[in-house]
This record gives C-alpha cells, structure tokens and sequence, in this order.
C-alpha cells in the first residue's frame, strides 16, 4: 500500500435520507404517468425535450401526486425505444415543493439491454462499497395513460444533491456528464458533443480544461499535474470497478457513460453511469490492454498511479467477496421475479433467469482472473539504519520481481515512534539501494521500505527503530519487529 494510505476512494455517504426507502431494490414502486396528445406528438417528435405531464407514485403506504412534470424519453443506441415499446423515462420536478424524498429528478431505466434486470443494482452496489459516489436503485411499474410499461429501474439521478450527501461541505461547482463522441471530442471541454454541463456554470468550463491538459503529459509529470486539481485515489477505483465488472462500455474502455464531478474545493473525481451491460452480459474486460480511457492510459505510465490501480483492483476482488454479490442478485432477483414475468414488454422470466445465472457465474469467477493477472511484489531486503545527526541513512538489498513487473523504485516510509502518521519518500530510481533522510529532529524513528512497481507497492520490510540526536556523534540502534503486509 503506497504512502500508508488507503488504496481506495475513502468516500462514505450517510447512511439513510429522505429519499432512503426510493431506492431500496427489494420494494417495487408503482409510478403512473398521464401525457396529454400534444406532448405525445412532442415525444414522437423529439424524445429528449421535455414536455408537461402528470406524475403519481405509490409504495406500499406512501403516496405522492399527481403532480404536474416534466417528462422525456431516456436511452440511445441499444437502449432508445419509442412509445411502442418499452420506452425509459426522465421525469423532473418543476415544484420544489412537490418533490418524491426531496429528489429533482426520476430516471426510469427500461433495462432491455440488462437481460438479468439485475447487472446495474449489483455493479452500483460494488461501487458504493467501494467508496466511489454512485447512484442507488430502486425498482418500479411504469404505466402511461393506463398502459403497462413493465418494470423499470429507478436510478438516482446524479446531482449536487446527491453529491452533497457523498462529500458534505464541499458543494459542487460543476458536474459534466459525458458520453458519446468516444475519443473524438474528448479533449475539446466544451465540446457539447460530448460535454453536458448538468450542474455549473457552462461557459466557464476551465476545471474540465485543466483536466484535459494533463494528457498532454505523461508518467511523474502527468501525476504530479493532475493529483493538484484530481483525486487520483477516488479515479483509479472508478477505473478499477469499471473493469471488474465488465463495463465495456464506460470510461476506462470506451470513453462513455460516466460524470465528471469537481467541488467547490477544486476537487475532481470520476462516476459510473450506463451499467446495464456489465457482470458478465458482453464478457470479462482485462485489467489491462487496449482501452480508449486517455487518463487511465496516462494514469499507467506512471509507476506510482499504476500501482494505485493495481492496489485498487485487489481491493475490489475483496470487497465483492466480501460483500457476497452473488448471493445478494439471488435474493434480489426473488424480490422483483414476479414483477419481471408480469413484465410483458420484456423479455419473460425464463431468459431473465438465464441471466441471472450468467451473472452469478461471472462474480464467482472473477476472483479468479484478478489473481491470474496480478503478479505480486517482492519487498526489498535487509535494511539497514545507520544513525547520523539530524538524519538516517538507510540501505536494502534489491527485491527479486517476477516476469512483467516492472520497478519504478522504492517507497521510503518512516514516523516518530510516538505519531500515528507515517510520512513517505519516494524514491524513483530502480537502481537505488540506499538513501538519506535528513532534517529530522531528535527522537526515536521507526523506518520502512517497499517495492514500487506497476503492481503497486509490494509489502513493507521489517520495521527497524533507531534513536537520532542533533548531535553529531549520531544515534544508537534499538531493535526491528516484522510489520503488517501492505498492498494486501
């Protein structure tokens, strides 16, 4: 683990709100929606205006409505259906008063690219695990003029309301949504091919620009740019979950379906979007190869970012152990098979349930192809402390690396005995095998190195205490005790 930090996002959202009991995927809500003729023939027209309507929804013993909306029709490529068939639905709240948990907006998924209905609530769960901002879902009955829609997913809406539950205090100075273009445009900020501005103001867009301007850097000088403006942990998880759960087509592999999100406190991090064809739905992706994601790209010529992602891909392998995934689509899939087989613009419940096992098939595999591809990290051997005045001169043995590996250099950490803190030095020379740390005040130090690699950071040696004095005739050394592994 590189810098004794956590090697994931470290982002915890509260644990319950308004709008709480909307999103939980074992209670299905009904939402009935009227639309006069004009606004049909406006849909018919263009499906992504929004036109006036009348919304009302029902859960169990809740009730809201009708209330007067605003509603479009969602999805392109795959997803896009018209009226006549199962179409998904935006609907915002135009009365701030008269609003479902306080929400803004309803995103109404019509899952006909998720065979198992199941993929988006189980990879945004994973992602909330691990610490990445992401919606919550919720399941609902859509009818239309007394129409049955069938079931939809209820996705939360990515907005500064939701971020300010992930990040409280920092507001939000713009969110972006990005898809389409691909790699195109991706470049350009203002490109509205490929750059909506969902929250912030759109003709000032430099956040974005200076984003972007980091891809013209690479390796230390690209990370060095862009963990000034960027939260390198919180991306590199993003990226990492991505790819564990097959979102070919998200950031990391495809340029699409993801937000952008920057705090008043100038603080950029990343957000998955579109995981309706994910757990095994188009296939495994590698951790590894030809992707269109330009910031992961940069982001692996780095050998300290790489070995962020790489830290982040085993996080991710254990928290979806941990969180038992596939026993949770299980009980999930229980809950909302009646609403699926009374769906009947879908696809029946028999092929739903060939998804489903596809998709536990695919979280009890891919354990297994994260422990194919990382290959771990040797730690350096016999370290050494030689006491001087103010300073530590330190000296280890090279670390043996296993084919593909390649060594960026050596992670100095060291503290006070009495701190909690460790502080780093990194050292970004393969070739190095000793090194002074120096301006230290007097006091008894604890010292440790690891391997840096593109696998991240290997564990750390033994750790060896010494006492340093501001005198000059130096130190004297106390003892060594075996630490904890770290990267693990």
């Amino acid at each position: 683990m590189l810098f004794g930090a956590a090697p994931v996002a470290a982002y915890t959202p509260p644990s319950n709100d308004d709008a709480a009991w909307l999103y939980k995927p074992s209670t299905v809500a009904m939402v009935d929606l009227q639309l006069p003729q004009s606004s049909i023939d406006a849909l018919w027209a263009d499906a992504r205006t929004y036109v006036p309507g009348t919304f009302k929804l029902t859960s169990g013993s809740r009730s809201f409505g009708p209330w007067a909306v605003e509603v479009r029709l969602k999805g392109r490529w795959g997803s896009g259906y018209g009226l006549d068939g199962k179409a998904a639905f935006k609907i915002k709240f135009p009365n701030s008063r008269q609003r479902v948990g306080g929400m803004k907006k309803l995103t109404l998924n019509n899952m006909v690219q998720d065979g198992s209905y199941i993929t988006e609530t189980i990879s945004y769960e994973l992602f909330r695990g691990m610490g990445v901002p992401a919606p919550r879902t919720g399941y609902a009955v859509v009818t239309l003029n007394g129409l049955d829609y069938g079931l939809h997913l209820n996705v939360e809406t990515p907005d500064d309301r939701m971020f300010e539950r992930w990040l409280p205090g920092e507001g939000t100075k713009h969110l972006y949504e990005g898809s389409y273009g691909c790699c195109y445009n991706w470049q350009d900020p203002y490109s509205d091919e490929h750059f909506d501005v969902d929250e912030g103001d759109p003709a000032d867009r430099s956040d974005l620009a200076a984003l972007l301007n980091t891809l013209s850097l690479e390796g230390l000088a690209w990370r060095q740019a862009a963990e000034k403006i960027a939260d390198l942990r919180e991306l590199t998880t993003m990226w990492a979950v991505e790819l564990y759960v097959g979102h070919w087509d998200g950031y990391a592999w495809t340029v699409n379906n993801y937000f952008i999100h920057n705090s008043r406190r100038n603080r950029i991090t990343m957000h998955p979007w579109g995981l309706d064809q994910t757990l095994g739905q188009s296939g495994p992706l590698p951790f590894s190869g030809p992707g269109w994601g330009n910031l992961l790209d940069r982001c692996l010529t780095d050998v300290v970012c790489s070995g962020y992602f790489s830290e982040a891909v085993l996080a991710t392998r254990d928290k979806a152990r941990a969180l038992a995934l596939d026993e949770r689509t299980m009980t999930v899939f229980a809950a909302i098979s009646p609403y699926i087989e009374a769906d009947t613009r879908g696809y029946g419940l028999a092929s739903a349930t060939w998804w489903r096992d596809r998709t536990v098939e695919f979280l009890q595999n891919r354990p297994s192809h994260v422990d194919e591809w990382y290959l771990p990290v040797s730690s350096p051997v016999n370290l050494a402390i030689s006491p001087r005045a103010a300073s530590a001169r330190l000296s280890w043995g090279a670390p043996e690396l296993a084919g593909g590996v390649v060594s960026g250099g050596y992670l100095i950490q060291y503290k006070r005995s009495r701190d909690r803190t460790w502080r780093a030095l990194e050292i970004l020379d393969p070739s190095a095998t000793s090194t002074l740390v120096s301006g230290l005040a007097a006091g008894r130090y604890e010292f440790k190195v690891s391997t840096i690699s593109s696998r991240g950071a290997s564990a750390a040696t033994k750790t060896v205490t010494a006492w340093l004095s501001p005198a000059r005739r130096g130190g004297h050394f106390i003892s060594s005790a075996l630490t904890s592994p770290v990267g693990r």
